[in-house]
């Protein structure tokens, strides 16, 4: 199956102060057309592995827009905690859209397994205060 890099769990919840609790999703730098401009990343959950079920009342759209330093160095984008929450344990998918030479272009969806129920009791995770 896929090669899961990265895991949502219970301690990737972080509480923003203006936002409330959040996962952070960490966007490497390098891509340096990314600067200056708008870009809508998406969180979507999904009932398979494979990213091709998606899991009704998921779906989160966040816009950012990174600086010059953002864009070659990297930035940490926060998604509501929701939509995850809603995903329960099942799998995620993060992806942006960005216009390079003029059209949109979509990243490569970047696909977690997301785990936020308790292993103690199977409750959902203790939030962060």
């Amino acid at each position: 199956g896929p090669d899961f890099t990265g895991w949502l769990n219970c301690t990737s919840l972080r509480l923003d102060p203006i936002q409330g609790v959040v996962v952070e999703v960490q966007v490497p730098g390098g891509e340096l057309a990314l600067a200056n401009q708008e870009l809508k990343f998406t969180y979507q959950g999904y009932t398979d592995a494979a990213g091709a079920n998606p899991k009704e009342g998921t779906f989160e759209e966040v816009p950012y827009t990174p600086t010059d330093q953002e864009a070659a160095v990297g930035f940490i984008v926060k998604i509501p905690y929701a939509p995850l929450l809603a995903t329960l344990n099942a799998w995620g998918g993060v992806r942006y859209t960005a216009v390079i030479n003029g059209r949109d272009t979509p990243s490569k969806q970047h696909l977690v397994r997301v785990y936020l129920v308790n292993p103690g009791d199977g409750g959902t995770c203790p939030l962060p205060t």
